[in-house]
């Protein structure tokens, strides 16, 4: 009785473990990414060079083409503020971030590069007292090889940041998958 008992605890996590190995392939990976960020169209305002970086992880479901992209990163944001008769400074908000993006592969040709699209939503944690917690939608074109992906994307904030103005962000991203 206690080997039948075991038999059937060892088939159970045989059956587990080959479901969760073919239903869904998981990659994780290190996100480096140039942003051109700014507030949404407001005078003397205009657009920075800034960086993100982060940890990702793809969750792809294979028979369909479906992605789920998650992860944390540490995201700069801001804008060039050019007050009237004063110097010019550069503002640079510093986030912590958590993305969630839906995305379906257009082409998938095995193990081979596929074209993809994303959109979700985010939501950063201001490192700075001086700026609110921010929140918003992303979107994003791209391909994904086995060991890299390589995504430009477009975040707008929802919340306000300065003046009723929310963020901006153009990106320009690589993945590299462990």
């Amino acid at each position: 009785m206690l080997i039948k008992k075991s038999m059937k605890k060892l088939l159970f996590i045989i059956i587990i473990s080959f479901i969760s190995q073919y239903s869904f392939s998981q990659k994780v990976g290190f996100e480096f990414g140039y942003n051109f960020a700014k507030l949404s169209e407001q005078e003397n305002k205009e657009g920075i060079s800034t960086f993100q970086i982060g940890i990702m992880a793809d969750l792809m479901k294979q028979e369909n083409y479906f992605h789920v992209n998650t992860g944390l990163k540490f995201n700069q944001k801001g804008y060039y503020n050019i007050p009237k008769g004063l110097t010019n400074s550069k503002i640079r908000i510093n986030y912590l971030e958590i993305p969630i993006n839906f995305g379906l592969y257009l082409m998938n040709k095995g193990n081979n590069s596929s074209f993809f699209l994303q959109l979700g939503p985010y939501l950063a944690f201001s490192l700075m007292k001086a700026y609110s917690n921010d929140y918003g939608l992303n979107g994003g074109i791209g391909v994904d090889t086995r060991h890299m992906k390589i995504t430009i994307a477009y975040s707008r904030g929802f919340n306000e940041v300065e003046y009723e103005r929310e963020n901006r962000v153009f990106s320009a991203i690589i993945t590299i998958f462990l």
